[in-house]
């Protein structure tokens, strides 16, 4: 991060005391890159950046263009070579349309960056096969020779097979050392450390780049964020936002799995999912409360369809072995007090009483005659008999009461198994259990009615066999419904389960995810803040270029602005048209949009980071207005005063512009001959250069007679109407006339006659007389009118000389 961007963060933390802490931390980590961000969201100690000490800015080393060599590339066929002053400077290259001016342009953009915006976008075999010489097939190459401050001379190559794509080359960096020796060929272009710099300051601007400039204003976004500071900003909130989204994953995939389930559970039969219904329609759910429903910790409702479904479940009756053995111990029991009573009834209670008063009278009298009989004698003997007796007669009343006891438990043991039926069996219950629960019912009903001992010994057996039967089955069905209830519930429960997990997640990253939203938020707001300043020189610039291009423009740029965020950023030039405010783009023509572009380029190309000394512009001059291009002659001049400023143009009124607005350049002219063979020579009169390609094309014995012929008297004509536009011009602009004036009446001019009658300040139909003056001056109007339509008659030679002395003739007309 940039001490700059560092200064400028801290200010504005230091200045919002709602920033939280930790999200402050946040914010130098996303700055500083991912690994940094990463560290700061997983520490617990954290450490504040100094605010850095300004520091003096140090200018960036420059690179100058010395040179361009083409072979095989597009106009280009034999080897051509563009020789340029290295250093801040203005040079125009002029030549007509398809001279291969312009490939010079596009093969420096190639060699630089192994592309072309020209072709990126193109499509087709017309396009991807066309890029290679028609007259230059075997050898295709391109060499750009740079100066650069500090470094000497740096050679950069691209070269391609014969078989090879526009993409297929070979590119390759080439540094002379000390005393000039050249050092070894380095692949590739890293070593020249502009990977980032050629996309942020693009030196380079062809008329297609140009005409696109400002149609998409994202993409001008994109191309100025990264040289105003600001691609650190925008890299950082997407740091921060690829954290928070993966942050809120668990809360997003949460929030979609409830929306599946919600409707699920919503009216759904079973209990639980009608209690999970409840917790989760909360805003605040209960995740513990979830999870004990999913996993059974809490139990269903006791008043619920699946408590009573279990409660049936586990209903019984009693055990038929508990029946049987309980009968037993009745029948037992009463055959014991039977035989108990029989065998009692042959003593009598009365007998018993008289003996055991007898024993009494013996133990108090001894022995003597018995008081009942008298005939009896009661003595020792007989007490032990009747004690023996007596003892025999106790054993059998204890048993006597034993069984009484063990009647009573039998009967009690009995009457134990009759019981009341379970609620359950009264319960309303799932349709398909009703018919077996009524069975149970009545099988339970039937058991319940047996009153006595013995109807439970007799009936009890069979009754209880029905009852159990319709248990049985009464059970079956109700565990048959839960297991259906669970395949029901069982797939929601898996389903909440899912949920939970991310619940649980998010709920556990909820804070971290608060404080990077919050560095996200804040660095966002901040970003917009910190474009606006890092815009305004570079607005103030454009803003200045326009008013020198706009001339007769009623379209007044008020300011260029960045806005929107995320994939919405855009560029916006709020403008006034005659005092009315309005969007700029909108309401510009392609010629004004061309110049508003140049006037973005131009600052952003020559700002104070680039590594670039040099710009290239191809064809600026195309759909611009006459009245403009002595406004961008003047742009282009200032530029030249710290750039080396190339321009290529097709148009003479550039190079007039400069030759007229007297401003310091290099003027230069690309020339196409046959099979592709381009030169290029420095010229300071367009109608002379013209002349010298004429008289070249005369004394070319290889050429034939008829294409000569059809040539010379064009070239002638070029010259002739160069001459006059100077001329005509010249002295209109001394005279103080309107540019755009002298430009309309030009160019309604549309014949070399009417051109020439402008430029000796004569009506048309006054014209005869002045070329009678002289014998030349009609055979030089015939050599470039009529001549170019039906061929050049008599001696070459002489006709271009007939011509030049019509152009001495009109240097006279130039005004005072």
């Amino acid at each position: 991060m940039s001490e700059e961007l560092m200064s400028d963060v801290l200010i504005a933390m230091d200045a919002d005391p709602d920033l939280p802490e930790k999200a402050s931390y946040l914010v130098f980590g996303a700055l500083q890159g991912d690994d940094e961000l990463d560290q700061e969201l997983d520490s617990e100690t954290h450490e504040r950046p100094a605010r850095p000490e300004a520091a003096a800015s140090v200018p960036a080393v420059r690179a100058f263009l010395s040179r361009i060599d083409v072979e095989g590339f597009r106009g280009v066929g034999a080897k051509a070579r563009l020789d340029l002053m290295p250093g801040p400077g203005l040079t125009v290259i002029s030549g007509r349309n398809g001279c291969g001016k312009s490939t010079f342009a596009e093969a420096l953009e190639v060699a630089l960056t192994s592309g072309s915006y020209r072709w990126k976008n193109r499509t087709g075999a017309v396009w991807t096969e066309s890029w290679r010489n028609l007259h230059q097939k075997q050898t295709t190459g391109i060499r750009v020779q740079l100066a650069i401050e500090g470094q000497g001379v740096t050679t950069v190559g691209a070269d391609w097979t014969p078989d090879a794509s526009l993409s297929g080359l070979t590119s390759w960096v080439q540094r002379r050392g000390p005393g000039g020796t050249l050092g070894q060929k380095e692949a590739g272009l890293t070593s020249l450390g502009w990977v980032d710099e050629l996309e942020s300051f693009r030196p380079f601007l062809s008329y297609d780049e140009l005409s696109a400039l400002l149609s998409k204003p994202s993409d001008l976004y994109k191309a100025l964020a990264p040289i105003l500071g600001l691609q650190q900003i925008a890299d950082a909130i997407q740091r921060l936002k690829d954290r928070a989204k993966a942050l809120s994953t668990s809360k997003t995939l949460a929030a979609d799995r409830l929306k599946v389930i919600k409707p699920q559970l919503d009216g759904h039969p079973d209990e639980r999912a009608q209690q999970a219904f409840a917790l989760v329609r909360k805003r605040a759910i209960d995740l513990e409360a979830v999870s004990a429903l999913i996993t059974g910790a809490t139990p269903p409702d006791d008043q619920g369809v699946l408590s009573l479904l279990g409660r049936l479940s586990r209903l019984t009756s009693p055990e038929p072995q508990a029946l049987a053995q309980a009968v037993a111990d009745f029948k037992r029991a009463v055959a014991t007090q039977a035989e108990i009573q029989k065998e009692a009834a042959g003593i009598g209670a009365r007998r018993l009483a008289l003996l055991q008063s007898a024993l009494d009278i013996h133990a108090e009298d001894g022995d003597g005659d018995c008081p009942v009989c008298g005939s009896g004698r009661i003595d020792d003997s007989w007490a032990a008999k009747v004690r023996t007796e007596l003892e025999q007669e106790t054993e059998l009343t204890r048993r006597i009461n034993q069984t009484k006891a063990q009647y009573a438990a039998a009967i009690r043991q009995l009457n134990g198994l009759i019981t009341q039926p379970p609620a359950e069996l009264s319960s309303d219950v799932p349709s398909g259990l009703q018919a077996s629960q009524i069975r149970a019912q009545k099988a339970w009903r039937s058991w319940v009615e047996l009153k006595t001992p013995e109807d439970i010994a007799a009936a009890g057996p069979l009754l209880l066999e029905e009852l159990s039967a319709a248990l049985d089955v009464l059970r079956s069905q109700s565990l048959a419904e839960i297991e259906s209830r669970q395949d029901i519930w069982q797939p929601l429960a898996v389903e909440l389960g899912a949920w939970l997990a991310e619940a649980r997640k998010a709920e556990e990253v909820q804070p971290k995810l608060a404080e990077v939203v919050a560095a996200r938020d804040w660095l966002d707001g901040h970003e917009k803040e910190l474009r606006e300043r890092r815009m305004q020189p570079m607005a103030t610039r454009t803003k200045e270029i326009w008013a020198q291009l706009r001339h007769e423009s009623n379209v007044d740029i008020d300011n260029v602005v960045l806005k929107g965020s995320g994939n919405q950023r855009k560029v916006e030039f709020p403008a006034s048209v005659d005092g009315e405010k309005t969007a700029g783009l909108a309401v510009m023509s392609q010629g004004e949009l061309n110049a508003l572009a140049l006037a973005v380029f131009l600052p952003k190309a020559t700002m104070a980071d680039s590594p670039f000394g040099f710009v290239v512009i191809d064809d600026p001059v195309q759909a611009m207005d006459p009245a403009k291009v002595d406004g961008l002659a003047r742009v282009l001049q200032a530029a030249a005063e710290k750039r080396q400023v190339v321009v290529l143009t097709h148009d003479d009124r550039l190079p007039e512009a400069v030759r007229r607005l007297d401003i310091e350049a290099t003027l230069l002219q690309v020339h196409r001959e046959a099979n592709s063979v381009v030169a290029v020579r420095e010229v300071t009169d367009p109608a002379l250069y013209h002349l010298a390609d004429a008289r070249a094309v005369a004394s070319d014995n290889n050429l034939d007679e008829v294409v000569r012929r059809r040539v010379i008297p064009e070239l002638c004509r070029m010259s002739l109407e160069a001459r006059c536009r100077e001329v005509y011009f010249t002295r209109c602009f001394k005279a103080g006339r309107s540019r755009v004036e002298v430009e309309d009446v030009w160019s309604d001019a549309r014949e070399t006659s009417p051109r020439l009658a402008l430029a000796v300040d004569l009506a048309p139909d006054q014209l005869t007389p002045w070329l009678n003056q002289r014998g030349h001056r009609r055979i030089a109007l015939g050599v470039c009118t009529s001549a170019v339509h039906r061929g050049l008659e008599g001696d070459p030679h002489r006709a271009i000389s007939q011509v030049e002395e019509m152009l001495r003739d009109l240097e006279k007309h130039r005004g005072n």
